[in-house]
């Protein structure tokens, strides 16, 4: 995907689905700068190089791909405009909307805080994948093949299970249980 599109299958995602409803197949995914398409053809800047002394990028545009599924050809492209920043251990989300902010949690205490500091609650959900499922602006929270949505300080509910389905990063996932 080029040297701009920081790596994993948790950071960089793909879908397939018959997108232009013609009866063939089509894949989105997150592409930078220097992106080429199975044609060989560049997406936008092919001389930028976002990545730090150490090769984490942290910067640079990001947009998402539309591509042909039997040729690789790009065939539109947008604008993706997530920030992005320095991964940690820790994760910080808005995922409850009666929070201001982002609500953050970490391994170390098992605690859900507010962009102040403060704690909101002891229920810790997962950590590592998030979702906007149910259409509203809160971020939902992935865990193996189940979505869960945080509803109040203390308040993790289960909102979809992928039955028939297997987690495919199990090192990520976490025993999660409605409260």
């Amino acid at each position: 995907m080029g040297v701009n599109i920081r790596a994993g299958q948790h950071y960089t995602q793909m879908c397939v689905a018959d997108f232009k409803c013609d009866g063939k197949a089509e894949l989105i995914t997150k592409t930078a700068d220097g992106s080429k398409d199975g044609k060989g053809k560049t997406i936008s800047d092919g001389s930028k190089n976002c990545r730090t002394s150490t090769g984490t990028i942290l910067t640079g545009a990001e947009y998402l791909t539309l591509f042909d599924g039997q040729t690789g050809a790009a065939l539109d492209t947008i604008d993706f405009p997530v920030p992005r920043g320095e991964a940690t251990g820790k994760t910080a989300k808005n995922t409850w909307g009666d929070d201001k902010g982002a609500e953050f949690w970490g391994a170390a205490d098992g605690n859900v805080y507010d962009s102040a500091g403060k704690k909101i609650s002891g229920t810790r959900p997962a950590q590592n994948f998030f979702i906007y499922w149910d259409g509203d602006l809160e971020r939902e929270i992935l865990d193996g093949t189940k979505i869960y949505k945080m509803t109040a300080a203390d308040s993790v509910k289960g909102i979809f299970t992928a039955t028939g389905c297997a987690s495919n990063n199990s090192s990520k996932s976490v025993t999660m249980h409605d409260s």
